[in-house]
């Protein structure tokens, strides 16, 4: 009875971790060369960084993202930023279920299984990310004037002959979701495998009469 209490009470709290992970660890990395001075500008955001930025009330960025004129090689390449978040929102989603299993259910192989899911859900998101949506502005096809950052055609030109996206690709947060999803599943599968040699209430039972 204790081990069972343990093991809801652990793997709870476990799958609870993707939460904070998701929101407060940096989960984009950005990096650009500035082509005059041949140095680099680094930046890692997460998603609480996002929202402060650029949707929360009174940020300093509100509405710029509204008056952003994307070039059609950017607006092609949103559905795979689309969905990639859209796998991490299933994940956490995943992970809610997890919670609820651990917690008001002794059927662990289903924990098993929504772990396994979330965990591939989360490498989904790299794939997608990096793939679908990165790789045009790292290898040069989308540049920075195509981003419409600022309304003057000519200054936002000059931009390309200055800066360059070298790198942008998912960081912390998707490997630390990948560990608290594995860190999920090696803990049920630590229990699953000590109940399958355990004998089972009825067995006992028969045991203590045939005595």
């Amino acid at each position: 009875m204790a081990s069972k209490i343990v093991y809801r009470v652990v793997a709870a709290l476990i799958a609870l971790c993707s939460f904070p992970v998701a929101l407060f660890s940096p989960i984009v990395r950005v990096v650009g060369e500035v082509s005059i001075t041949g140095s680099y500008v680094y930046e890692q955001l997460s998603l609480w960084n996002v929202y402060k930025m650029f949707f929360s009330k009174n940020s300093t960025f509100s509405g710029f993202a509204e008056g952003m004129e994307l070039s059609q090689g950017v607006r092609e390449t949103l559905p795979g930023l689309i969905a990639s978040g859209c796998c991490l929102a299933a994940a956490l989603i995943l992970a809610v279920l997890i919670i609820c299993f651990a917690v008001f259910s002794n059927k662990k192989l289903v924990n098993v299984f929504l772990s396994l899911g979330a965990a591939a859900l989360i490498v989904a998101m790299f794939v997608l990310f990096n793939n679908s949506f990165a790789r045009p502005f790292t290898d040069g096809t989308i540049t920075v004037s195509d981003l419409g950052l600022i309304e003057w055609g000519i200054i936002n030109s000059l931009l390309d002959v200055f800066v360059a996206i070298k790198v942008l690709q998912i960081t912390t947060a998707g490997f630390l979701l990948i560990v608290v999803f594995s860190g999920v599943l090696m803990w049920t599968l630590a229990f699953v495998l000590t109940e399958v040699g355990e004998p089972k209430k009825d067995d006992l039972k028969g045991m203590k009469k045939k005595i």
